[in-house]
């Protein structure tokens, strides 16, 4: 049974908000759920709940994207294999609405496939009274991490952590966090410190199986320190240092 302090309590964070006019500033309205999908050979559909928790009607536009990380970003492309339906709805105030998500294509057969699920606001432009000069129209952007897995990944996510290195690379006189996963399955970063320096406190981000993803480091943090995060909501581990 749906319980919204629960769901509440997993609001999905805004992952940018794109601003079609400047000055507009809004918090967000759209409460998605789960904020993890999964999908397999052996579950093929799963449901993904919106719910518009303003006191106007919200239109949403679904789409899905092949997730990839090269070059240390990531990387969006078009894509058939899982498919949003409705790909657009239109939500009462207080309502929610169900979005399934459907595997059209095969499942992998070892590892995992990432995608992206884009859910954007549409402004309701036709009933905006106001002169066309004075509006201040914007658009959000949620973004849910999607990964659709093979039989192995229950095992190879538990040990997900030990397919990490990491190492400090310098690029244009400044200093990155470089995390390299070796792994089948992506990683989630999160409660990442070196020694006493808090990197980052809730989420620092994903790597992909089989990718490298960097951050900036602040100017406090020296060689030779431990690096620690948690992985995958696991317990903190420390990982494995690799280079100069």
């Amino acid at each position: 049974m749906f319980n919204p302090l629960s769901a509440l309590r997993t609001l999905l964070l805004l992952s940018s908000l794109t601003l079609m006019a400047s000055g507009a500033l809004a918090a967000s309205s759209v409460l998605i759920w789960p904020i993890n999908p999964t999908l397999s050979a052996e579950q093929k559909a799963r449901p993904l709940w919106l719910e518009n928790q303003a006191n106007v009607p919200a239109t949403l536009q679904i789409r899905i994207f092949r997730w990839q990380q090269r070059d240390q970003g990531n990387d969006y492309q078009p894509q058939d294999d899982v498919l949003p339906s409705p790909p657009v709805v239109t939500i009462a105030p207080g309502d929610r609405q169900l979005v399934r998500l459907t595997l059209t294509g095969a499942a992998p057969g070892t590892g995992e496939d990432a995608y992206r699920i884009l859910v954007d606001e549409i402004p309701d432009v036709a009933s905006d009274r106001r002169p066309a000069n004075s509006r201040v129209q914007f658009r959000m952007r949620y973004s849910v991490p999607l990964f659709v897995t093979s039989p192995a990944v229950p095992e190879d996510t538990e040990r997900a952590d030990r397919s990490l290195n990491w190492e400090i690379v310098k690029e244009g006189g400044k200093r990155y966090l470089r995390i390299h996963n070796e792994g089948p399955v992506h990683v989630r970063l999160t409660r990442v410190h070196m020694d006493q320096v808090t990197l980052a406190e809730g989420l620092l981000g994903y790597v992909l199986a089989h990718a490298s993803r960097q951050w900036p480091l602040p100017d406090n943090v020296r060689a030779g320190q431990t690096l620690k995060a948690t992985v995958n909501a696991a317990e903190p581990v420390v990982l494995r240092h690799v280079g100069s």
